[in-house]
């Protein structure tokens, strides 16, 4: 029983130190946080344009933020080869996510992560 507790510790650490050097991770944490950003920044446009109050976010300021997201896009698909052995890595290369397009509206749509921030930045426009 001690045995199989201290394989199991010795593991974890082990799996704990890989995934904090991992750049790969870092790196889809940048993308999450830039398209949480823009996500922020368009509804705040949205919402001074309705009001019609002054803007507090810039449009050079959303075009960084979809410019730092395309930049850890592709060094996500570049490293993956480091991350390649845990099963979650498919989600990069397999089209494992589920998406609405609601232009279309056909129904449930599969992209990969890759893809799927593609889309998404495809959509970020400023009128």
């Amino acid at each position: 029983m001690i045995a199989s507790n201290a394989s199991i510790i010795v593991y974890l650490s082990r799996e704990f130190e890989h995934s904090k050097t991992s750049r790969s991770l870092v790196n889809l944490n940048y993308v999450s946080y830039g398209l949480a950003q823009c996500a922020l920044i368009l509804r705040s446009l949205d919402i001074y344009n309705y009001f019609s109050k002054p803007q507090y976010f810039s449009d050079e300021f959303l075009n960084i933020i979809v410019d730092d997201v395309k930049y850890y896009q592709e060094k996500i698909e570049k490293d993956l080869p480091s991350w390649n052995y845990c099963p979650a890595s498919s989600i990069v290369t397999d089209e494992r996510l589920s998406y609405w397009d609601y232009q279309n509206m056909k129904g449930v749509n599969k992209a990969n992560l890759y893809n799927f921030v593609g889309f998404i930045l495809e959509n970020v426009k400023i009128t």
